[in-house]
Order: C-alpha cells, then structure tokens, then sequence
C-alpha cells in the first residue's frame, strides 16, 4: 500500500466548459505511476465514508467516543474528554459558544464545542484590504515594497461538534455529538504537528530561559532539547514556540523591567559565613594540628572485606573532614602476588615536594634577538605544590581470612582544614558524572563549546557549587574525548555508518575543526531537525487552506497539488493572467494555436531610455494539451507561466493541465515513511546507548511530573522527597557502584564501541582554500620566525637580507617614485 494521499478534486465537468477532445484530455489522471493519488489508508486514523449523493466524510477510528446521554460533573471533564477522542481520532478541539439563563449566570445551561476546522474563513473587507503598495522612491531610486504575510485557513466549514446542557443537578449531559468531519483527518505519526500538541511545559521553558542566561538563542535551544530528549518529535513544540516563547517574555517585562530589577535586588540576601570544619589542637612543645570534627571515623582494628571499601569508607570520611585521599605504596608477600599484604592510604598533602634536579633544570631563556629587536621569553609554568609533610594515613593489614584491618590509623594534619563551602574545589569533588558527560557531548553536537556548556550546566543545576566540576574538567573532558578518538576516526565512522540505515541523503553545514565521528552526530542532528521541518511543512500544506484570490478551477486545484510556498507563486502568475495579459493574434490551424500574448507589466526601458513592450508567442496543442511559451519559465522553474494561463483560459482548458505538475513541487512528492528517523542498530547491542535511551526517558518522566505539581508545592516537595527515597534504596542495594573507564565513557558519549582493530585510517588532505586551524600569528612571532632563516644575497640591492630581487624594498622604493613621476613617460 502506498503512503501517499489520494487527491479528490471536483467533477472533472465544469459549467460552461465544452465537451470537447482537449476537455477529455485535460482530465485528472495520475502522472506518478499510482505513486501520488492512492489514500494511505495504513496511516490514516480515521475512514473515507462517501455518501450516496456524491458528498464524502471522514469518521474517527476510535473505540472510547462520548455518546449522546453521557453525563460530565463539569464543563472542565468535557472538554478533556473531547479532547482525548480528538486526539486520538486525528484532529483539534476549539471552545464555541454558550448560552446562559436568567437563573445562572455563572455558568452556562449550553455549552458548545467545535472541530477546529469549523466554520469558512470571512473575506477581507474592502476598507481594510492593504494590498501591497510600494513605499515613495529613495534618493537612489529605489521602491522597497513591504510583503504582507500570507496565512492559510484550517476552516473548511467541518460540522463536527460536541454540545452539551445542563441538568438540575448541576451536571452536563451531551445533548448532540456529530462525528462525521468533511476533511481528511490527521495522520498519527502527524499529530506531534498538531497545535494541541504543541505546548512548551514549565521545565522546557525553565531550560529555555537558563539558555538565554548564557547566551544561547530560542532556535539553537531547541537543538539542545532535541539532543536531551532524543528527537525533535518528543519536546512537544517546534522552533516557533520557543521564538514565540522569548517574544513573550520580553513583552511581559516591557516597561516592569526597572522595577523587577530593584525587587529582585531588595529581596536578595547574601550570608558569608565562614567556619572550619576541623578544631585546632597545639600541643604543649609549640606544633599545632588539626582534627577533623567527623563522627564515623575508621580506628584501629576495624575490619573490610576488601581494599576498594576500605578506600571508599577512608574517602567519605576525608571529604566530612575537608582533605582529600591518594593511594600510597602496599607490601607482598611470596605467597600472595594477587593482593598486597600491605596497603597504605594518605592525605594528599604527605610528603614534600622533591626538588628540582641541576640537569633537569630549565630556565627562562630569551631567545635571539630577531631583526625586529623582539626578545621572545619561554615562561615556564609555576606551579604550586600541595605536599606540606602530612602525616594523616591509614595503614591495612590482611588477615589470614583475605580480609582487611586497619593497623594503623593517623587523624592529625598539620595543616588546616578546607571550609565546608570550600569542599566543592577539592580535586575529589571535581567529577564529570556519565550524565553531565552525555550532555556535554549532546551540547557539542549543536556547536556549543565546553566553557559555554559549563555554564549551560551552572544554569540547569542552580550554581556552579552543584556542579561537581569546573570549566577545567569541561576543556579537559573535550580534549581526552578527541584523543580518545585520534586514529580511530576513520574506523569508528566506518563502523557506525555500518550499522545504521538511512532513509536519505542530504547536507547541512558543519564545523570544518570537527573528527568524522563528531561530524557523523552533528550531521544526524542536522537531518533530525530537517525531517522535523520537512513534516511540518508537510502538514501545514495539507490541513491548511491557502486564501484564493479568484474564481478560477485552475486556482483551487493548484492549491491542493503544490506546496504552500510554491502555490503563492502559482497563484500570482494565474492573477497576473488576468489582469495583465492579452491576446494581439491567434494563428490556427489543423493541430495547433500560436498565441501572441501581450504582457504589461513585463515592459520595460532600455539603458538609452527606449520603452520596449513585452510580447510571447504561445503554442498550444488541444488534441495532447502541449504547450510552449517563449519566456521558457516552465522549462527554467517547472512552473507554468502567466501566459501559459491565459492560454488555457481562452481555450475553456478550466483544469490544472497535470503532465506539467512536476514532482518536486508538489506537497506529497516524497513518501511518508522518509519523515521518521533513522534507526540505529548499534544502540540495539550497545549498552551505554541504552542507558542514554532510558536516560532521556526519565527526563521525560520527571519533567511530566514537574509540570503537574508545579502549582502544588507541597506535593511537589513530597514528590522529591520520594525521589529521595528512592536514591537512599538505591545506595543500600548497591553500597559501591562500578565505574566505568574513561575509555568505555568516551565511547558511550559518541554512542559507538571502540574498535579492537583500526584497519581505516583517515587520510590527510591539505587543499587550496581549506579552513587552518591555526590562529594568526603576530608581526613579532612572524618575526622571530624569519630569524631563524639563513639570510641571502639580494640581486636587486646587494645586501645579505631576507628578501630577494622580486620583493625588494629598495626596488620597490624606486617603482613608486617613478610611478608618482609626473615627467615620467610612463
């Protein structure tokens, strides 16, 4: 079964129109091989039922439809229920009128709701049509002329509603329910396009506004929705809501915006207090020490199963205590190679810094001077240490039963103790999580660098303290990823390529620094937000009806076979036929007409001020409906003339000619399967793509969630307090989670799998014209850089020097004074 639509236009007999050879051939016919006109009657949700006397509607395919007699306890109940059999049924509700009684005016004894698509669109009244008008002409001679939008109509005059009256009781009782809609319903896989379902939640707009904070547009925020949630299919909105969205909120500041600023200012309170958290302790010889203040500390004798819990139970309790951990040496036996009988944890800051031995030592240097008298100084990064000779360790022991005792335990430091505000810039407390990592990736994927994507993270999580990492570690985690990648380029775009099955081919622009790898996710990115517009597109031309501005068969037809955007075309060359086009001759004979055709607003005046009339011959065939015109846009554009319509017009040819209706323009020219995203089998078999899958399915999950308790907060802060809950479960049944290896994370975040063997490499090409990633180089670095040439002797001046004959400066010196000498002969 085919997937594309099947157009039913009017009886092919229009009054007026004679029954002749080229009014039979001139019929509706397919031209794309059964290919456009066949009802995919697989994906539509509701049936064609046509009626006995010619007329036809389309009836919902759904089994739970509200009944004449069903009775709602509120209008509220109704609406939602309408809504739900509409959409599911394939089309929109809209709230109608009501009707209220002297008794109650509170609320409404007739209620009625409507199909969307009820109703016909008024025509524009004479006194406020603003045709387009150009502006006075500017000083260069130029009239700019201002486009007025052109807006289709979804009313097509649908009867289909659902009316409700009120009972004694209070309630509503559905008095009348026409199901019956004189439209083709919405496709199911195009009901994400529909208004209904377009609707930016709190926590989307939440994240739109967090985005705007780091200087993130609405369009390029909707990219980053897309790479979270997984698809532009399931954030619930397009680009023009998120536009529509910033538009708002700055209308809604407008004039509030100074005194929002010194509210917000008013209302905010800054506490600065600082505390240690360890106790200082001087001992009586005149050292001093600190003590972490913690309760659950290890002492001597406690015993572990194994050395990856000693390590865990010594770091929860080094980050309560402000320092940080390092593994230090172990000891084996000759029994035991496997595992050591001797282990030793420190704080990070025991021992001292070695210093720095007279071979190796390295310092600044200036270089030789270049001829620019540039010194050019290597600085050596200085680095500070952290070892201060701490003797804070914990020292385990194995007993003969494989486990672990602690032998020796140290608590004093001497040194003191980072503040609890401060734990967040301890090297232990910077960590990428896999979640974090996965949307740096997906950030990355929509052009947005690691610092920015820091900041994106400060706004999603409420401050920089809760992100567990700094812009460092974001840099850092960018630069392993890429050499992660290195010379498995080639070799994972081949496996990932491989494994995936795409419906078409198509281009979108691209950053030139990128891998081929990372080209591969930005290019999937780039076609999933172009099937998205190509559907909305899509349905946009065929549930909307463009406004007609004549009379004419041809003009309605056009409508339903072309786009929107290539039917305003269309559709000015058809008024152009009729109000600026005449005959001056018609030669005919046996099989064919030569129409000479007169085009006033194609004048036009030569460079000598000569006005030239515009004038086209015309060959028409009526047996085969073949015609031709001489200003060759149909041959150019693929669309016909306005001569060519003036033609058809004069020749009572009333039906748009379908052997000139090329593909490409028409709106079902492609299948709609191509619409859906590409499948990627890898994810099947890969599992940290899985877990990104799930990943988006739980932001999917909580942000529902938010977006029904948001007005509730006490529910909302019990709701939390289960998630709580719930991470508390997870912690007890797994105590000590495995973590993945960088690799195995890198590979998770670009969605493929290392390759065990790299047999494809990417090879090196250096082209004219091609983007350097290298940054422009200063006069002085230029400079420093010629020093190290060897000098050479200038034919033109004699000197050793660093130029030869053809860019000599004394050569050059001497051309432009003879060039600025007036005696000169040249």
């Amino acid at each position: 079964m085919s997937d594309s639509i099947d157009i039913q236009l009017n009886d092919n007999y229009v009054a007026g129109e004679p029954l002749t050879p080229r009014g039979v051939n001139n019929e509706q016919h397919d031209i794309f091989g059964g290919y456009l006109f066949t009802p995919p009657h697989d994906h539509q949700v509701g049936s064609f039922q046509p009626t006995p006397n010619g007329t036809k509607y389309w009836v919902p395919k759904v089994t739970n439809k509200p009944t004449q007699g069903t009775v709602f306890d509120t209008l509220e109940l109704a609406l939602n229920a309408y809504k739900d059999y509409a959409r599911e049924g394939g089309f929109e509700v809209r709230k109608g009128g009501q009707k209220y009684t002297k008794d109650s005016k509170d609320q409404p004894n007739n209620k009625y709701f409507y199909c969307v698509r009820q109703g016909v669109k008024p025509p524009s009244k004479a006194n406020n049509q603003k045709p387009d008008k150009p502006k006075t002409t500017n000083p260069l001679g130029v009239n700019k002329v201002i486009k007025r939008r052109k807006r289709a109509s979804f009313r097509c005059g649908c009867t289909a509603q659902l009316r409700l009256k009120k009972r004694p009781d209070g309630k509503y009782v559905v008095s009348k329910f026409i199901e019956k809609h004189n439209h083709s319903l919405v496709y199911e896989d195009d009901i994400k396009y529909l208004r209904a379902s377009r609707r930016l939640t709190f926590p989307k707009q939440q994240l739109l506004n967090q985005l705007s904070n780091v200087n993130i547009g609405p369009v390029r925020s909707w990219k980053v929705l897309k790479e979270m949630y997984g698809g532009f299919e399931y954030i619930g909105a397009t680009y023009v809501e998120c536009k529509n969205y910033r538009r708002r909120l700055n209308e809604f500041i407008g004039e509030r915006d100074a005194q929002m600023v010194v509210d917000k200012l008013l209302s905010r309170e800054e506490y600065f207090d600082n505390f240690s958290v360890g106790s200082f302790q001087p001992t009586p010889n005149g050292t001093k020490y600190w003590v972490p203040k913690v309760t659950n500390k290890p002492t001597q004798g406690t015993v572990f199963d194994t050395l990856e819990l000693a390590l865990n139970a010594y770091k929860d309790y080094a980050r309560e205590g402000g320092f940080e951990v390092r593994k230090g040496g172990q000891k084996y036996t000759k029994d035991s190679k496997d595992q050591p009988n001797n282990k030793y944890f420190y704080c990070v800051r025991q021992g001292v810094k070695p210093p720095s031995k007279a071979n190796n030592q390295k310092p600044d240097k200036p270089k030789t001077t270049n001829p620019l008298g540039v010194n050019k100084v290597i600085k050596r990064r200085k680095r500070a240490s952290f070892r201060c000779g701490c003797t804070a360790q914990l020292r385990l022991k194995k007993r003969p039963d494989g486990k672990y005792v602690v032998s020796k335990f140290i608590e004093k430091h001497n040194h003191s103790l980072v503040y609890e505000d401060d734990i967040k810039y301890l090297r232990a407390s910077r960590r990428l999580t896999f979640p974090k990592q996965q949307l740096l990736n997906q950030l990355s994927n929509v052009n947005i660098g690691p610092v920015r994507s820091w900041k994106v993270l400060k706004e999603m999580y409420g401050g920089f303290e809760y992100i567990g990492a700094t812009y460092v570690e974001c840099k850092n985690y960018r630069r392993r990823l890429n050499e992660f990648i290195g010379e498995r380029d080639a070799q994972m775009v081949v496996d990932k390529l491989l494994s995936r099955e795409e419906y078409f081919d198509n281009f979108s622009l691209f950053n030139p620094h990128l891998s081929l790898i990372e080209f591969l996710s930005h290019f999937d990115t780039a076609m999933d937000s172009q099937r998205f517009k190509y559907g909305k597109n899509t349905h946009d031309s065929k549930y909307t009806t463009p406004e007609f501005k004549t009379h004419l068969e041809v003009e309605k037809e056009a409508a339903e076979l072309y786009t929107h955007t290539v039917f305003y075309d269309v559709q000015d060359e058809i008024c152009s036929s009729l109000f600026h086009c005449f005959s001056l001759s018609v030669q005919q004979d046996d099989t064919s007409q030569i129409y000479m055709i007169r085009d006033i607003e194609a004048d036009y005046t030569t460079i000598h001020g000569i006005s030239v009339e515009a004038k086209y011959e015309v060959h028409f065939v009526p047996a085969s409906c073949d015609i031709k015109c001489s200003c060759l846009k149909y041959e150019c554009y693929g669309l016909l003339c306005r001569h060519i319509f003036y033609v058809l017009r004069m020749s009572k040819v009333f039906h748009f000619p379908r052997k000139y209706l090329q593909r490409r323009w028409s709106k079902y020219a492609l299948p709609n399967k191509i619409v859906t995203r590409p499948v990627d089998v890898a994810s099947l078999s890969n599992p940290a793509e899985c877990v990104n899958g799930v990943l988006k399915e739980i932001y999917g999950t909580v942000e529902d969630s938010v977006t029904r308790l948001v007005t509730d907060i006490q529910r909302l802060h019990i709701y939390k307090d289960d998630l709580d809950t719930l991470l508390e479960q997870v912690k007890i049944d797994i105590p000590n989670a495995p973590e993945m290896s960088k690799k195995e994370l890198y590979a998770a975040a670009l969605g493929i799998t290392e390759p065990g063997e790299v047999n494809i490499i990417a090879p090196e090409c250096h082209n004219k014209g091609s983007v350097s990633v290298k940054r422009h180089q200063t006069q002085a670095e230029k400079a420093i850089t010629q020093s190290k040439k060897n000098p050479r002797k200038c034919n033109a001046c004699g000197e050793l020097a660093y130029h030869d004959s053809r860019n000599c400066p004394t050569k050059k010196k001497a051309n432009d004074e003879e060039m600025d000498d007036p005696n000169s002969d040249a």
